[in-house]
Formats: structure tokens, sequence, C-alpha cells
């Protein structure tokens, strides 16, 4: 549930979300890490899906232009 009221967050523009959703995604990223094992290609593929979450969260959006 949280995940999914974080999402709704992020979409909505509030920044509470933004706070939420950083430590969520760098927990999932240390999951995928502890996975590598049991599916490679998989855990690697969402660690790189995570690392681009984690930047678009991360970087104001005035430094993208």
């Amino acid at each position: 549930m949280l995940k999914l009221f974080t999402g709704f967050g992020l979409m909505a523009g509030q920044k509470w979300a933004c706070y939420v959703a950083i430590p969520i995604v760098m927990l999932n990223m240390i999951e995928q890490f502890a996975l590598l094992g049991a599916s490679p290609f998989w855990s690697l593929t969402v660690i790189i899906i995570n690392s681009f979450i984690l930047y678009a969260l991360i970087v104001p959006v005035d430094e993208w232009m």
C-alpha cells in the first residue's frame, strides 16, 4: 500500500512522495543485489532501472534542461 500511495503522490507532484520513494527504491536495489545469484539477468535489469529512478528522484527538474 505504501508503494501505491507513494506512486500516486509522485504522479501528483507531491514532495513528500519523493522523500518516501528514495528509501523504497534503495531497499529494492539492496534486495536485487541479494538475489543476484538466483537470477542475474533480471536482477541486473532491475538494478539499472532503479538507478535511473533514483537519478530522477534526486536531481531537481530544473537541472534537466
